[in-house]
């Protein structure tokens, strides 16, 4: 029977009184009401089975909850009492209860929690009455040891719609993704070198704590700027081009920053581009390399220069003579020089003695020779010059000026004096073989040492 037809019925029943008068009616009234609740009774039963069905559908456990009613009839919110009037099967398969046991229980005696959650629970399950949206929440249940989800929405005046999903595996899975992020997070910020997440815009993402000390930015400025802001060698240009899609760059290269007080200092970069979602970025490590550069460039100088003197060693003299025979430097003039009794000074002396007096001549061939003239120590008490488009005559001339200074130092420095045998040769052309005239030069430094000794 379905309202109209209860409701049809009852008009019917109450017209065909009317006549008897008010006693009559009054008489028959528990059998209208009688008929009224029936026909309710019905619908309430359609409706329980049509909503069942809709529930049973629900690949997700689900229940209909109804507030406790109080004394006047009225639903008493704020209560914490709630009961269960359907559920599907998903539902009773998850708390292992049957149905017809779960049916009439009140919600806190399936599902307990704790009391802080409990709270929390029932702040949704009203906002869910009252609201025309639904409303989440999880918590750990105690009695199924599952953490849950409920998802309420309200079903009409004082019917609550529920669904509870096991999301126990979830939040585990949540979980140690968010210790991932954790780990990853704590290795980008401790690591010693810069990490840097750049945009296919070329603007910064995100940076760690080294990559803003290195550029003396904060986090906060770094988001502002573009790479072409702080690199050096790379042009804005030539980043767009050479970076314009971020996703194939896997580049190792050395370049140089420019830090916010504008000091310009050696980097190493690592580059890889990846994506983020759907978007294209590039992963940037920086390693400061000063301290390496530094090392280099010392190594490279002791490697041609002579530790004792400063001076170019005998390698750098010999690549530099190999280099010149194809340049455009002639006429090239060598220059052969010898330090007269720094034997004698070793032995009578020390050789610390002996030292200071090497230091001390290659000092005063500095002093006389010129700017573009390459002097080296070639020996223990060598030393050979490189005159690049000099004539013989000219030659001439520089080697009275280291004479003159010789004599000068002397009358200085009478119990210490500076003795040196000189020798020059000059390469007209380039067809002439520079060995050889090494060779002349070193004869020519001989034979004036002979003749000192003579």
């Amino acid at each position: 029977m379905v309202p109209s037809e209860g409701r049809r019925l009852s008009k019917q029943l109450k017209d065909q009184f009317c006549f008897s008068g008010h006693s009559v009616l009054r008489a028959h009234r528990p059998c209208l009401e009688g008929i009224e609740t029936m026909t309710e009774t019905n619908q309430d039963c359609k409706e329980r089975y049509e909503f069942k069905g809709w529930m049973d559908r629900l690949p997700m456990p689900g229940a209909c909850l109804t507030p406790v009613k109080g004394g006047s009839g009225a639903a008493r919110f704020g209560t914490g009492f709630y009961t269960i009037q359907e559920v599907n099967e998903a539902f009773v398969q998850m708390t292992g209860r049957d149905r017809h046991e779960l049916i009439g229980l009140g919600f806190e005696e399936v599902v307990t929690v704790s009391d802080k959650e409990w709270q929390q629970l029932l702040d949704v399950l009203e906002i869910g009455m009252g609201a025309p949206k639904r409303d989440q929440l999880q918590f750990y249940c105690e009695s199924l040891r599952i953490w849950c989800e409920i998802v309420v929405f309200p079903l009409g005046e004082d019917c609550l719609g529920m669904i509870l999903q096991d999301v126990t595996e979830r939040r585990e899975a949540e979980r140690q993704l968010q210790q991932s992020l954790d780990h990853a997070r704590a290795l980008f910020n401790v690591s010693r070198d810069g990490l840097v997440i750049i945009g296919q815009d070329h603007r910064v993402i995100d940076a760690n704590a080294s990559f803003c000390k290195m550029l003396g930015y904060s986090l906060t400025e770094l988001r502002e700027l573009h790479t072409w802001d702080w690199e050096v060698n790379f042009s804005e240009e030539r980043i767009r081009a050479e970076f314009a899609d971020l996703a194939t760059v896997d580049r190792l290269f050395e370049s140089h920053h420019r830090r916010k007080d504008g000091s310009i200092y050696p980097v190493e970069l690592s580059t890889s581009g990846v994506a983020i979602g759907d978007e294209p970025v590039l992963i940037a490590v920086c390693r400061d390399i000063s301290e390496r550069k530094e090392r280099e460039m010392l190594l490279e100088y002791l490697s041609y220069h002579d530790a004792l003197t400063g001076l170019y060693n005998r390698m750098f003299f010999n690549d530099t003579l190999a280099k010149l025979r194809n340049m455009d430097v002639f006429p090239l003039t060598l220059l052969m020089v010898d330090l007269d009794h720094l034997s004698q000074i070793n032995n009578e002396f020390g050789h610390a003695a002996g030292d200071a007096h090497l230091r001390t001549a290659a000092n005063l061939l500095r002093r006389c020779l010129r700017r573009d003239d390459l002097v080296a120590r070639v020996g223990g008490d060598e030393f050979a010059v490189i005159m690049p488009k000099t004539t013989f005559d000219e030659a001439e001339r520089v080697l009275v000026r280291i004479e003159a200074e010789c004599r000068r130092f002397n009358a200085a420095e009478p119990l210490n004096p500076l003795m040196m045998s000189l020798g020059c040769s000059t390469a007209e052309e380039r067809s002439q073989p520079l060995e050889t005239v090494l060779h002349h030069a070193d004869m020519e430094m001989y034979q004036a040492k002979r003749s000192r000794r003579g």
